[in-house]
C-alpha cells in the first residue's frame, strides 16, 4: 500500500507499508529532462532502500571509460544508510516513466524504519539526496559531488 501526500511546503513524501510488492521501483527526473531517478526497495529478496540517478548530459568525465562489460560511468546510487557512491551500469534509466519532481520540492522515501530514510531535493543547482547517516549525492550537468557539503 502506497501513501501520497503533498505537504504545503511543496513536498511529497512517500511511505509504505511492508506489504509492497516484489522489486517496488518508483521513477522520477528534474524539470531539465537531465537527471533521471529511481527508488528501488525489494521486501522478498531483502534489497534494501535505494535511490539510483543517471545523468544524461554532463561536462565531467566518466567514471567508467571504454566497454567494461557494456558498463558506463554515470549512475550513482545513495542507500538509505551509508554513504552514496558512483556505480557503473549497463542499462540507462533516461526516459523512465515517472513523475518530475519540481524545483523547490522534494521527495522523502521511508520504506521502513530499520531501512533508513532518503530525501531528493531539486533545485536549479541540480538534484541533491541524503540520507539519515550522512550520506549525500548532488549531481548537475557540471560536476557531482558524493559525501561532502554541497557548496551554494
Amino acid at each position: 500500500m502506497k501513501l501520497f501526500t503533498a505537504l504545503a511546503t511543496a513536498s511529497i513524501c512517500i511511505s509504505a507499508m511492508p506489504a509492497f510488492a516484489d522489486n517496488d521501483y518508483e521513477f522520477f527526473t528534474t524539470p531539465s529532462k537531465n537527471i533521471w531517478c529511481v527508488r528501488r526497495h525489494d521486501f522478498s529478496t531483502k534489497i534494501p532502500l535505494s535511490v539510483s540517478c543517471d545523468v544524461a548530459h554532463h561536462a565531467w568525465k566518466e567514471w567508467i571509460q571504454g566497454d567494461q562489460n557494456g558498463s558506463h560511468g554515470n549512475r550513482f546510487m545513495i542507500p538509505g544508510n551509508g554513504p552514496a557512491e558512483a556505480i557503473g551500469s549497463s542499462d540507462t534509466l533516461v526516459g523512465s516513466a515517472g513523475p518530475v519532481l519540481q524545483y523547490g520540492s522534494k521527495l522523502t522515501f521511508a520504506d521502513r524504519p530499520e531501512d533508513g530514510t532518503i530525501t531528493c531535493i531539486s533545485e536549479k543547482i541540480g538534484l541533491t539526496c541524503t540520507n539519515t547517516s550522512g550520506g549525500l549525492l548532488h549531481l548537475n550537468r557540471e560536476f557531482y559531488i558524493l559525501n561532502k557539503p554541497v557548496p551554494r
